[in-house]
């Protein structure tokens, strides 16, 4: 599992250089970061897995991702929904100029 998630992290790193304007040492203390927080988290579920069950434990984990993936969801639509709407205040309106090009790309929608 460690692998995966690192070899996942591996392929975002062109991505992060750019965004976090970071060095190769930058990257790796992401990479190990990131690397030894899987690993805590493997461990401290094993941990809890032998001392309150296996289904517990991974119904917590279910819940508990489910959770921040919600939270984080809404506050990605929450920023988008900013964007769209400085970028409509900004261009006089960005409703109409953006069912214009959808409306010629879908037959029938227009």
């Amino acid at each position: 599992m460690v692998l995966l998630d690192s070899t996942i992290v591996g392929a975002a790193l062109p991505d992060m250089r750019e965004r976090l304007h970071v060095g190769i040492s930058g990257l790796q203390w992401i990479v190990d970061a990131y690397v030894l927080l899987v690993a805590m988290v493997l461990l401290s579920g094993g941990v809890f897995a032998d001392r309150f069950g296996r289904k517990r434990v991974f119904l917590a984990g279910v819940a508990v991702f489910t959770a921040v993936r919600g939270v984080r969801r809404r506050a990605v639509d929450r920023m988008a929904d900013r964007r769209a709407g400085g970028a409509g205040h900004r261009r006089g309106g960005a409703e109409p100029r953006r069912a214009g090009p959808a409306q010629r790309r879908v037959p029938g929608s227009g």
